[in-house]
């Protein structure tokens, strides 16, 4: 059965040869799961972090049928700081930056209390 396989940022390296727009179209056997195919293209499993199969969230488990879309996204920069660490979110130094130092896109931080700059 055909599977168009999308793999996104860097994960486009583990597409087979001849891939075209970080896509290609592959032919596995029946009765693949997502996680076989994830498999077979050699992603290491730290490297995924959303999948989706026509365009909704999938098991490793899920069962891939013939002409289903397969998309594979890595873990994305960012997330919450953790309690005594050293880094800061954008958020937390925007909140102790006075407006004027803001750059002109984000001349309103999302801070409570922090007045409104024109």
């Amino acid at each position: 059965m055909k599977i168009e396989v999308q793999l996104y940022a860097t994960l486009f390296q583990y597409l087979p040869k001849g891939a075209q727009n970080r896509r290609a179209v592959m032919e596995f056997a029946d009765g693949i799961t997502v996680g076989q195919v994830i498999n077979q293209l050699g992603i290491p499993t730290q490297h995924q972090n959303m999948v989706l199969v026509n365009g909704i969230h999938a098991q490793e488990d899920a069962p891939l049928m013939d002409g289903d879309v397969l998309s594979v996204f890595p873990p994305i920069a960012g997330g919450r700081d953790l309690p005594g660490s050293r880094r800061q979110s954008d958020r937390t130094l925007a909140c102790r930056a006075s407006p004027a130092d803001l750059p002109r896109f984000r001349r309103q931080p999302a801070c409570p209390g922090t007045p409104r700059v024109p």
